[in-house]
């Protein structure tokens, strides 16, 4: 067969080709530049999480326009101190070199509250406790992406927090739509009574005014100090 499995362990070399004399040369090495690439690829998700939250939660004074439609949301905000809590935590398995990603040079900015990488000490961190920092991430455990993995969990399953959210949301728009109809049909009955009142007393003014026409014209008709004068 052209396949061969226990000449190094974990690994499967399909052989392809024979090549007599000019022998290869197999490198089997821990490849640090795709571990680099995975951890700027969380730290790019979690800014675009938090500048995506910024957005929907921004205040701008009076401009009513550049609003973010969730501002003063609770559960939006109970969201962002959750992660930021999570991403600070101490990772406590025990026998690892690192215990929080700071240690691997990626930190928050003072100003923009965001994450940056300090490619030197990832770099170096990658070089000499490679294990650990999967630990970090990937301990099923305690590991940082473990307990995002149920954070989120808590918001998006069946029934989770967004679920509920929706469902009280849903509710208010119902009551809303309701009240209108309530209220429309108040609006209806006003209209109808004051239509009703105004035809009625338009109907006894037309009559004080016939009454008052018919006594001018008999006053009109007396002789002498009786008679009516305009």
């Amino acid at each position: 067969t052209n396949s061969v499995e226990d000449a190094i362990e974990g690994i499967t070399l399909d052989l392809i080709k024979t090549n007599i004399g000019e022998p290869e040369t197999l490198t089997v090495a821990v490849d640090t530049q795709a571990a680099d690439l995975a951890v700027r690829q969380f730290v790019s998700g979690y800014n675009a999480v938090f500048t995506e939250i910024r957005s929907l939660s921004q205040f701008n004074g009076e401009d009513s326009d550049t609003q973010g439609i969730l501002i003063g949301d609770a559960t939006l905000r109970n969201l962002e101190i959750r992660i930021r809590r999570e991403i600070n935590t101490f990772n406590a398995t025990s026998g690892t070199a690192f215990s929080s990603i700071a240690q691997l040079g990626i930190k928050s900015n003072d100003q923009t509250g965001l994450l940056e990488v300090q490619s030197s000490e990832l770099s170096s961190a990658l070089s000499s406790n490679f294990d650990s920092i999967g630990e970090l991430f990937a301990n099923t455990e305690d590991g940082l992406a473990k307990r995002m993995d149920n954070l989120i969990e808590e918001y998006n399953r069946q029934g989770g927090i967004l679920d509920s959210k929706s469902d009280i949301l849903n509710d208010r728009v119902n009551d809303i739509s309701e009240e209108r109809i309530d209220l429309e049909r108040e609006l209806q009955n006003l209209e109808t009574r004051l239509l009703s009142q105004f035809i009625a007393m338009d109907s006894i003014v037309a009559s004080f005014q016939s009454t008052g026409d018919f006594l001018t014209a008999q006053l009109d008709r007396l002789a002498g100090p009786l008679a009516y004068k305009k």
